[in-house]
Parts: structure tokens; C-alpha cells; sequence
């Protein structure tokens, strides 16, 4: 996927190239509180100004590493509901101190309320409103990780927008019943707007999916059937045992249980 250019340093009075070929790429706009960091790209000659980077407001909830490519961007994890906030990465003139550009971020808090749903339950609606715009435009849930869709199925799996075209659409999200004994587990669905090479946050929703599997417990053994045959020269009795779940539950689950629940016991052919 294409990296998007945001505009470069402004002025030949800073060092820059009058070709504009110095500037500030990022592919994503948005970084998820605990999640992984996004790349931040700085193209820079040798005759540009030393660069001090900061946030806007200053904050130790957004952060960056420098990289010899320039930086990567992270937000640290914490358990404060906080919402969505807007930072702006600030580069400034190390000697001056003149703000030679700004780079918007938003932090996606994964914290607070959320929506309990069924393991077989759902589904997550996403509205998309789209206003005209120049570009090829797409909007998206799935993450950019194949074990998402592990977890989640996404009617559409896209929903496509052609240059100053507007429209209203609808995103479903709905959880996949497996039979892996999880818990309850949180999610964060992001609807995401890719344009002009900038994958950007358009809303965030938390969703705890509470498993339907449980661990259970073996019945007694039944007593052993009949002999019958089974194959041309053998014969066999069996017994069996079901897996159960004792607690009383409001909605449907299912049990597991290790171990196998039927036995064969060899006997004569009648």
C-alpha cells in the first residue's frame, strides 16, 4: 500500500530542498493505546536543520523512538478511560526553535465501556457517511493481521467509494463461534478510511465476546450395549459418557471435556 507524502519542511530558508523532496511520510494517522507503533519516515538532505521533535499538548501518553529512518509512534498502555485525543507531532528548528512542521496523530483508548455480546451473537453495525472527495476512497474493519478474521466475519469486507462520489453504507462485524475455550475477551473495531495513501480513524467501537464454551464435566459411564459387528470379523460392545455443563446459564454453551466419550470392548461375534 502506498505511503502517504505529507507536505515536507516549508522554505529554501531552512535548508530545504526547492524540489520539496524533504518531508514527513506516515502510513496510518491513528495508534491504539498498547498497541504496536507506527513508522514515521523523515526525508531529510544533508544541508537541512537539526529537527527536535515533541507532542502537542505535551503528554507522556504518546511517545516516539527515533530510528535512523526517523521515528516510530506509540501509545502507552494504561487503564484511564480517556476517549479519543488528538496530538499533533511537532518538529521544530533545534537551534531556532521554529516549528517547521506538524504531523496530527489520534490515540484510540481501549478502555471503558464496551459492548457485551454472544460468542454467537452480534452483529457490531459501522455507518459510513461519505462526503465527495478527489481520491479513490475505501472503508474497512478488519485489521491488517490475517487472525482477525480468526475471530470476526465482516459483511462487506470493503466498502468502495470512486473520485467525488458520496454515499451511505453499512459495515456488519459479527463474532465467529469456535470451539476454543477463551473467556471473555475484549475487542477493538476500527472502521478505517483509506485515501491518497492514509489509512485514517473514522470511529472505534470496545466489544467484550463472551465465550459460549465452557469446560464440563464427564457423566458415569453408561453400561455396555449389545455385541455387535462392526466389521466383516469383529465384534464389539460399547459404553458411552456425555460431557456436561452443571451451572445454571442464561444462554446457550458449550461443554468440553478432555478425554474420549465412547469406549469399545471387544467380544465374540454372535
Amino acid at each position: 500500500m502506498a505511503v502517504t507524502r505529507v507536505e515536507g519542511f516549508d522554505g529554501m530558508s531552512q535548508g530545504c530542498n526547492p524540489n520539496g523532496d524533504t518531508g514527513v511520510k506516515r502510513l496510518f494517522d491513528f495508534v491504539i493505546e498498547g498497541g504496536e507503533s507506527v513508522a514515521v519516515t523523515v526525508q531529510k538532505n544533508r544541508t537541512d536543520p537539526r529537527i527536535r521533535w515533541s507532542f502537542l499538548p505535551e503528554t507522556q501518553d504518546i511517545q516516539f523512538r527515533e530510528t535512523p529512518f526517523g521515528l516510530n509512534v506509540y501509545a502507552l498502555e494504561d487503564d484511564r478511560v480517556e476517549g479519543k485525543r488528538n496530538y499533533l507531532l511537532t518538529a521544530r528548528n533545534a537551534e531556532t526553535g521554529e516549528i517547521l512542521k506538524t504531523v496530527n496523530f489520534i490515540v484510540v483508548d481501549n478502555d471503558g465501556k464496551s459492548r457485551r455480546i454472544q460468542e454467537i451473537g452480534g452483529p457490531i453495525k459501522f455507518f459510513i457517511r461519505h462526503r465527495k472527495a478527489p481520491y479513490y476512497t475505501q472503508y474497512t474493519i478488519p485489521d491488517f493481521k490475517a487472525d482477525f478474521f480468526l475471530d470476526w466475519e465482516v459483511v462487506p469486507l470493503k466498502v468502495v467509494f470512486q473520485p467525488n462520489e458520496s454515499g451511505i453504507s453499512i459495515m456488519y462485524a459479527r463474532p465467529k463461534d469456535d470451539a476454543v475455550i477463551e473467556g471473555t475477551e475484549r475487542h477493538l473495531l476500527t472502521l478505517k478510511r483509506i485515501s491518497n495513501g492514509v489509512v485514517s480513524l473514522v470511529r472505534s467501537k470496545l466489544v467484550d465476546i463472551i465465550d459460549n464454551d465452557v469446560e464440563g464435566e464427564w457423566t458415569g459411564w453408561s453400561p455396555l450395549g449389545k455385541c455387535k459387528r462392526h466389521f466383516v470379523n469383529s465384534c464389539s460392545r460399547t459404553m458411552s459418557r456425555q460431557c456436561q455443563y452443571q451451572k445454571k446459564q442464561l444462554t446457550p454453551v458449550t461443554a468440553h471435556c478432555r478425554g474420549e466419550d465412547i469406549k469399545f470392548t471387544n467380544c465374540l461375534c454372535p
